[in-house]
């Protein structure tokens, strides 16, 4: 089971995102509103992807994902940014980020997150057979 954690001081942001992630088998889906939190719920061992808003109660999206990648170089994050893709490179080199959502993740972003996921983790074998439309 791939577990997917999203991390906003406003859970808003990740609504249609959400919405099509708990559509999905096989993934566990959880949300935090803080860094700390996020922190914590990484320290527990089993989330497989981190997805953070620009903003966190305690901190920047930007902030907490170096933080992550500090710690815990193999987990795969994703960053909301409305930073040109170009800046976006810029802001987060060295990072590794697999995904930039955009300002407004909607489920066309959500669905090309689970494509590159589904190569990352081979998620066809693990989704009921594929991504879904």
């Amino acid at each position: 089971m791939l577990h997917i954690m999203l991390a906003s001081s406003d859970l808003t942001v990740f609504n249609d995102v959400f919405q099509v992630l708990k559509s999905k088998d096989n993934m566990k889906l959880s949300y935090v509103g803080s860094a700390a939190e996020g922190m914590e719920l990484i320290n527990e061992g089993d989330v497989d992807v981190v997805a953070a808003s620009e903003q966190l109660s305690d901190s920047s999206g930007l902030a907490f994902i170096r933080k992550v990648v500090t710690e815990y170089p193999l987990l795969n994050c994703a960053l909301v940014s409305s930073l040109s893709a170009e800046d976006f490179h810029e802001a987060t080199e060295g990072l590794g980020l697999f995904f930039q959502f955009p300002q407004r993740p909607d489920a066309a972003s959500a669905e090309k997150m689970i494509e590159l996921l589904d190569k990352i983790y081979m998620l066809n074998s693990r989704v009921g057979g594929g991504t879904q439309s």
